[in-house]
């Protein structure tokens, strides 16, 4: 008698690129929000038996600017032809663009050299629905980006804002050089700065901008949730949390009932 062999079992294993970002040169030298995004990513994919091919990772770049070089190294292998995976991996649509146009656009792109941009936290399909849902999730992203560029920084404020850089920083010291009579460039930082800042300082100034006490409450459980680390969870008075204990919804369910 002839063996039957089931069709599935003979399909090659999808082979998944994860890619990870962090916005903060902070959270990537603090080693804490990449490896999270890894642990994740890993996970997922062993729970749908997907083989990691690849790893890009932007430590410290912000999704408002697509000029990343791992973004475009991935683009450019994916679009060469032969691409070494079939799908990309994100934790969510706004690790990859924070700029609805640019998401839409890499991910046609993407999808011409046949690979599919996947998101752990925010699980959709390629039908029309899913589509619009994303689209409505990058609108959000890049809407929060310009918001909290506009409100929280000043005008003479360089770093991560949408369409300004380090070059946008000197030429602004540069001209200031010349029409104005400087006898000093202090170039100075912060020695961690964000595990050492005092929780009720950081409250006091929070009261300032944000009128809603249920918020501010939030806050403080969030300052007070601690850091677990080896099975072991360590709650400190001073310091912020290196990365938002909340997520966008998951589903077009549930983001239809936010």
């Amino acid at each position: 008698m002839a063996a039957v062999i089931n069709p599935a079992q003979t399909e090659a294993p999808t082979r998944a690129a994860l890619y990870f970002r962090v916005s903060t040169g902070r959270q990537a030298e603090a080693d804490l929000s990449i490896p999270d995004q890894r642990r994740q990513a890993l996970a997922y994919c062993a729970a749908r038996g997907w083989d990691v091919a690849i790893e890009f990772v932007e430590p410290g770049m912000s999704g408002t600017d697509d000029r990343r070089p791992e973004l475009q190294r991935l683009l450019d292998m994916a679009s060469a032809g032969g691409a070494p995976f079939d799908v990309v991996l994100v934790h969510s649509f706004g690790r990859f663009a924070r700029d609805h146009f640019a998401l839409e656009l890499h991910v046609r792109r993407l999808r011409k050299a046949g690979v599919r941009l996947v998101s752990i936290t925010q699980d959709l399909g390629e039908d029309p629905m899913s589509v619009m849902v994303r689209q409505v999730f990058a609108l959000f992203d890049e809407y929060q980006s310009k918001e909290n560029a506009k409100h929280n920084f000043l005008g003479f404020s360089y770093g991560f804002r949408p369409g300004r850089g380090t070059h946008d920083a000197l030429d602004a010291l540069c001209v200031g050089i010349d029409h104005t009579k400087v006898n000093w460039i202090l170039d100075a930082d912060i020695r961690s700065f964000f595990d050492e800042v005092g929780q009720e300082w950081a409250i006091r100034f929070l009261k300032h901008r944000i009128g809603d006490l249920r918020i501010i409450r939030l806050i403080q459980k969030w300052l007070k949730a601690g850091v677990l680390e080896d099975g072991v969870v360590t709650v400190s008075d001073k310091g912020t949390g290196q990365r938002p204990p909340i997520q966008t919804p998951s589903s077009p369910s549930a983001a239809g009932s936010a």
